[in-house]
């Protein structure tokens, strides 16, 4: 009797892994074209084990769509689909060689693609396939992402209309590592389905795209799925590197977000758990401090996981590099296993990543050095203390523009890792770091050795945070008039009348009033600084003060700050005073300090607005004004 040929379009194929449906088997869901019409059934059979037969129904108009059985978890197995006419004529496809296990889609731009050299690939393992570019089942071997034969145009396309040369000596992605780290952990077969491109945007990944098919990036992922059935066990992801431009970073958490919400939609399942790494390293990147795009996206990727249920984000700012940006052949080794133990956090029900996490941040003083300030920072899910090999680095904090020179500066001079906390100290006073700005891997290229010592699992990147509440502040007051009062401070004691003529003018070389060349010598009494500011609308103030002797602030003769203990240094923001109401005009302000035995050195002033939140449209601020005819001015 003769047989023809079955065409299997969709579901089998030799060499593949198909998605299980429970913890023990899998249905199968295949799809196909036969020359006759008739029977459909499948038989399954597992080495020498007797076969199974399912019967699956009637093709129709040359065309099948079938579902069969129960195959147990495992394999392989070898299924023989046939029809068979009324007349007794048959078509026939035997399929070799299918696993059942888990499957999942490998997403993003160059570092999942694979760049690491080929010399560190992961050695092959029969359980672990791949669905290479070309359409093809076979064990997985790197590079998997054979982007010069695929199948899918789109990948031509973003090449210029050019083809893609092979690679030779490079090719080295998670991949691999991940599917035999999860086959380490499951027991169960596990099947890649590749589909990155190097140098690939959110914009190019537009799930609105998949329209298009193999001419976009998510049609070409949709496409490669269901041709295998249509189900995954999940999704690894490295992508990020492209949207660090100006335009794209605002929009990331966004972007990121809809593509995960539209593959949920279009896999049809809600839980599709997404293994997401958070970009890396670039080492010919300078961004100016505290103001990274490059941390920026690793800031968003990071909250993503708290955001979306059943999203991990694996760090991988810790792993070498190949070249400038791309992730070597042994930390790509290292990657995948990461990923395969952030994927298996997601069978507990709350679904949710449970990776080390910054927890809390709290500014204490510096145990060690009188009037310093330290920083400490709590994590949680460690299972372990907090080690790391050698001097412990990556955490940065930066002084506040103003305060520490025209760009801030480095504050932490030394890192103390404490069981599950780390420790920053400070020479600066708390004061001070409430402005600064906390950063764990700053800048595109930092060195970040902190790690959970019983998991061996890093810290992520994180940050810049601000350590303090954003306050509206205004510039320190440079220009002021000085003369000396021959009293001492008292609590009760009424703001001096001086005659214009004792006052002398004084301008500041920074943000500092140094009077200390004025006071040295003077055992008693107090300087008086008179200045004066203007608003262009009614606000509430308050008198941000910094003082290193007794000190009093006045405004429009009404006291509004007041501290008779002050002793060196003078730190700026140290106190900030009751709020008071100014009117539409001019005020005047003025510093009574303590000569304090000739101790005292000089003030910094600046002023806080209260009434407004520190977001949105710029809100108007105080400015200084001219001193220089109102120093006797009477109240």
């Amino acid at each position: 009797m003769s047989k023809a040929r079955l065409t299997l379009l969709s579901g089998l194929f030799d060499h593949m892994v198909v998605q299980r449906t429970d913890a023990k088997s899998a249905v199968l869901n295949f799809s196909g074209n036969s020359p006759i019409a008739g029977q459909l059934s499948v038989s399954v059979r597992k080495g020498r084990s007797r076969a199974q037969s399912f019967q699956c129904g009637q093709v129709k108009a040359g065309r099948f769509e079938a579902k069969a059985g129960r195959l147990p978890v495992g394999g392989p197995y070898e299924l023989t689909v046939t029809v068979e006419a009324g007349d007794g004529r048959l078509a026939v496809a035997v399929v070799k060689d299918v696993l059942v296990g888990d499957v999942w889609l490998l997403g993003g731009q160059s570092n999942m693609q694979g760049c690491g050299l080929l010399a560190s690939a992961a050695k092959p393992h029969p359980q672990v396939r791949a669905f290479f570019m070309d359409d093809r089942w076979a064990v997985a071997r790197d590079p998997i992402h054979n982007l010069w034969d695929a199948v899918d145009p789109v990948h031509v396309a973003i090449n210029g209309g050019n083809a893609i040369p092979p690679a030779t000596d490079w090719g080295t992605g998670p991949g691999p590592a991940f599917g035999q780290e999860m086959f380490r952990l499951t027991g169960v077969p596990q099947g890649l389905i590749a589909c990155a491109h190097g140098g690939t945007s959110m914009a190019q990944w537009n799930p609105l795209l998949k329209k298009e098919g193999g001419g976009s990036l998510y049609g070409a992922m949709l496409r490669r799925l269901r041709k295998n059935g249509g189900k995954a066990a999940g999704v690894i992801w490295y992508q990020g590197e492209s949207d660090t431009g100006p335009d794209q970073v605002t929009v990331f958490t966004r972007r990121m977000g809809e593509f995960i919400r539209h593959l949920r939609h279009d896999t049809g399942d809600a839980r599709l758990p997404f293994a997401m790494v958070q970009i890396g390293r670039l080492v010919d990147r300078v961004d100016p401090p505290g103001k990274s795009d490059w941390n920026a996206i690793q800031e968003q990727q990071r909250k993503l996981a708290g955001k979306i249920p059943f999203v991990a984000v694996v760090p991988s700012v810790d792993l070498p590099l190949d070249d400038a940006i791309h992730i070597s052949g042994k930390g790509q080794n290292i990657l995948g296993q990461r990923l395969a133990l952030a994927m298996r956090q997601f069978t507990k029900p709350a679904g949710r990543s449970t990776l080390p996490a910054p927890v809390s941040v709290k500014i204490i003083d510096n145990p060690e050095r009188t009037g310093g300030g330290a920083v400490r920072v709590s994590f949680s899910h460690l299972k372990g203390n907090l080690k790391s090999e050698g001097r412990p680095s990556g955490f940065s904090l930066l002084g506040a523009k103003g305060l520490l020179g025209a760009d801030g500066g480095e504050i932490i001079y030394e890192t103390r890792l404490q069981g599950r906390d780390v420790l920053l100290l400070s020479q600066w006073p708390p004061a001070i770091l409430r402005e600064g700005l906390l950063s764990y891997g700053s800048g595109a290229n930092p060195y970040c050795n902190i790690y959970d010592a019983a998991s061996a699992w890093p810290l992520p990147v994180f940050g810049p945070w601000p350590l303090g509440k954003p306050r509206l502040l205004s510039e320190f007051l440079k220009s002021w008039r000085v003369a000396w009062v021959d009293a001492d401070l008292h609590p009760r004691g009424a703001l001096p009348v001086i005659p214009d003529k004792e006052f002398q003018d004084f301008q500041t070389e920074g943000n500092f009033a140094d009077l200390h060349a004025r006071i040295l010598g003077v055992k008693r009494g107090a300087f008086l600084l008179a200045g004066a500011f203007r608003v262009a609308e009614p606000m509430r103030l308050a008198a941000s003060v910094g003082y290193d002797g007794p000190v009093q602030v006045w405004v429009d003769g009404k006291k509004v700050f007041e501290d008779l203990k002050g002793k060196p240094p003078a730190w700026p923001d140290e106190g900030t005073g009751r709020s008071f109401l100014a009117s539409r005009g001019q005020h005047q302000v003025r510093v009574l300090l303590g000569a304090d035995g000739g101790n005292s050195w000089g003030v910094f002033l600046r002023l806080q607005r209260l009434d407004v939140r520190p977001a949105g449209k710029e809100p108007a601020m105080p400015e200084w004004g001219d001193v220089s005819a109102s120093a006797s001015m009477k109240f």
